[in-house]
């Protein structure tokens, strides 16, 4: 197989994933939202090394839990103890990255005057708090009906 086939079917696995796995595209617009907020922080490269590590950790856990999964579904007909086990645990690791990026979130994020600063500069900016709301609804209609409907 040649290796731009190999990303081919890379993009197609991280693109199946964020259109079909709603808990995916909750990751997604939550780590848009922390990298537009993360602009009015003077954050140094390291600490953004460090949100890109959180983030990229989150969505491969959730990837993995959604590749187990597909194969436990593939290989079990009915209830099975086992695969349930193996479903609860996958969803718990994507569960532990989650927690932490939040720890993260809340080292990196939690100074009340920037807090001030974001809330009275999108209250104040009529083009900013459109964008915001209307980023707010889209966002929602994205988590909850993705792209597509249909799942293959």
């Amino acid at each position: 197989m040649s290796l731009l086939r190999s990303f081919k079917y890379a993009f197609l696995g991280i693109g199946r994933c964020f259109l079909y796995e709603r808990n995916m595209r909750i990751h997604l617009v939550l780590t848009l939202y922390a990298l537009y907020i993360s602009t009015y922080y003077d954050f140094t490269r390291i600490q953004y090394a460090v949100l890109c590590l959180v983030f990229a950790l989150v969505f491969f856990a959730e990837m993995v839990n959604t590749a187990i999964e597909e194969l436990v579904d593939i290989n079990s007909e009915g209830f099975d103890f086992k695969a349930k086990a193996a479903k609860d645990i996958a969803a718990g690791a994507v569960c532990v990255c989650a927690v932490f990026a939040l720890i993260v979130g809340f080292i990196f994020f939690l100074d009340v005057e920037t807090i001030k600063e974001i809330f009275f500069d999108t209250l104040y900016h009529p083009i900013k708090l459109t964008g915001f709301l209307s980023s707010v609804v889209l966002a929602v209609l994205f988590i909850k009906f993705g792209i597509y409907k249909k799942k293959i």
